[in-house]
């Protein structure tokens, strides 16, 4: 009598390992999509900080000619507040990163991180 397997368990095989790993395909793109989502809020997070503790230092040379105020990336790192050295997982240019500063009617300040290009704000997104 011949050892082996027969086609029908073969085939089988082959169907059971297929389904596996398409549910661990599905699984792992989920998981890279929230890590991706992840390390951009964490980014934006840092930012907004920064922006914060920048605004708080040179509280007096803002918020001069309005409630709202747009700091640059790039002034951030001029003042040695950020390193140039600081990882971009986004689709914008460190050139245009802008972090906007509101102060509201409580004298708390809010910070939004965004894209300026093309003269318009644009929300960061996850480099592809």
């Amino acid at each position: 009598m011949k050892k082996g397997f027969t086609l029908v368990e073969m085939i089988s095989i082959i169907i059971i390992l297929s389904v596996v790993v398409l549910l661990s395909f599905s699984s792992m793109t989920k998981t890279i999509k929230n890590v991706d989502t992840e390390e951009l809020s964490a980014y934006k997070n840092q930012l907004e900080n920064i922006c914060s503790v920048y605004v708080e230092a040179f509280i007096d040379n803002h918020f001069i000619s309005g409630d709202t105020e747009d700091i640059a990336l790039t002034t951030l790192i001029d003042e040695k507040f950020v390193s140039n050295s600081l990882t971009n997982p986004t689709n914008c240019r460190k050139e245009n990163i802008v972090i906007t500063a509101t102060k509201k009617s409580d004298k708390t300040i809010s910070y939004k991180v965004r894209c300026y290009e093309n003269n318009e704000y644009k929300e960061l997104k996850k480099a592809s």
